[in-house]
């Protein structure tokens, strides 16, 4: 129910709940802290997330993993805070993986910092270099800023190491089977295709309305 209302944005439902099953005397996992924190991250309670942080320690002893820091530095950025993320990302007791280099990120891609992006992609590149997560972002970043030379620079630089920019898909489900789509499918294709034939055989038979084919 915690990561439910936290996934939706209802993080005050979240915390409310979490008050509850401490007072029946249910103790948190990581998991629960994890969705606490989301849950803070998404409501900009930046000091309540903070608070769970410490508390996870200090009350269960619960270690904190990288999808914990990764959080935090998610919740910081979201409320404008980056150069906190980046400071409390390079204070961390553990080494930073790619979640965490995420989060500072997609902070810098928010709010447009271009400086601290470019540190955290050029990170995030040494432990993920074959992904095209810090070359998009800091794409967008340089967009942000009407940095477009840079920008031309770095896709050329993304080319040229043979990094591709994963293609955006949309799933759903038939008798059980995932189906996926992308742009320029041939699925979509044949898709259209039929969608285009029933619009004139409704045509044909006098049925006013249409069918929408722009996939």
């Amino acid at each position: 129910m915690i990561a439910a209302f936290a996934r939706h944005g209802h993080g005050l439902k979240a915390l409310h709940f979490y008050e509850e099953m401490s007072s029946q005397g249910v103790e948190p996992t990581h998991v629960t802290f994890l969705s606490l924190l989301h849950a803070c991250s998404h409501t900009g309670l930046v000091h309540k997330g903070m608070e769970f942080l410490k508390l996870m320690e200090t009350s269960y002893g619960l270690d904190p993993r990288p999808d914990h820091y990764a959080c935090i530095i998610d919740m910081l950025g979201r409320a404008g805070l980056v150069k906190e993320a980046k400071n409390f990302l390079e204070m961390l007791p553990v080494k930073p993986d790619v979640l965490v280099w995420q989060a500072l990120l997609g902070a810098c891609s928010i709010y447009g910092d271009i400086e601290t992006g470019k540190y955290a992609a050029d990170q995030l590149a040494e432990v993920a270099p074959d992904s095209p997560a810090p070359y998009v972002s800091m794409a967008n970043i340089y967009s942000f800023g009407g940095r477009w030379k840079e920008r031309a620079r770095l896709i050329k630089k993304m080319k040229e190491r043979g990094i591709a920019k994963e293609m955006g898909k949309s799933w759903i489900e038939i008798e059980k089977q995932i189906r996926s789509f992308a742009v320029a499918d041939t699925l979509g294709d044949d898709v259209c295709n039929l969608l285009s034939k029933l619009s004139r055989h409704m045509r044909d038979e006098g049925i006013s309305g249409s069918i929408d084919i722009d996939i």
